[in-house]
């Protein structure tokens, strides 16, 4: 009896997608105080943009006057 022996394929070359690596924690850093202020432009943004209730003239206060 005759064993067949079928060739075996290379191992895949290392990407450099940052699979094999570990997280630069200077970049993950970086990347949350983008986001951050992202957000806080977004949330000062759509304030600004908001509809503002009309304001009702109130007559002074016996302090005030």
């Amino acid at each position: 009896m005759t064993t067949v022996t079928l060739p075996t394929a290379p191992p895949p070359p290392h990407s450099r997608d940052g699979a094999s690596r570990p997280l630069d924690p200077l970049l993950v850093l970086t990347g949350t105080v983008a986001g951050v202020a992202v957000l806080c432009l977004l949330l000062v943004g759509s304030r600004a943009s908001a509809p503002q209730a009309p304001r009702t003239a109130r007559a002074p206060r016996e302090e005030e006057a």
